[in-house]
């Protein structure tokens, strides 16, 4: 994809649908492909647990409608929290 650009993918609900390879939890459907890009996307905030990579980098966002996914495309640099100190007592 190119950059600063965004991918529309629809007719997602066939991926439930066996006479299209899919199915529940069938780990080549595209929401399931689609299911860990959301962790890729969230590396930065992950503490490790996954690590940054070129989709983490490109990528603005998912959004995931009914039958449908979008990708937002770009630079995204690496996200930080924002850090608080301790929180005072009520």
């Amino acid at each position: 994809m190119a950059k600063n650009s965004v991918y529309f993918v629809e007719d997602l609900h066939t991926c439930y649908w066996e006479e299209y390879g899919g199915g529940q939890g069938k780990k080549e459907s595209f929401l399931e492909k689609t299911k860990n890009l959301i962790d890729e996307l969230q590396a930065d905030h992950s503490r490790g647990v996954f690590k940054p990579s070129k989709f983490t980098r490109e990528t603005f966002s998912i959004c995931i409608y009914d039958s449908v996914v979008i990708f937002e495309k770009g630079d995204v640099f690496r996200k930080e929290a924002p850090q608080r100190g301790e929180l005072e007592a009520l």
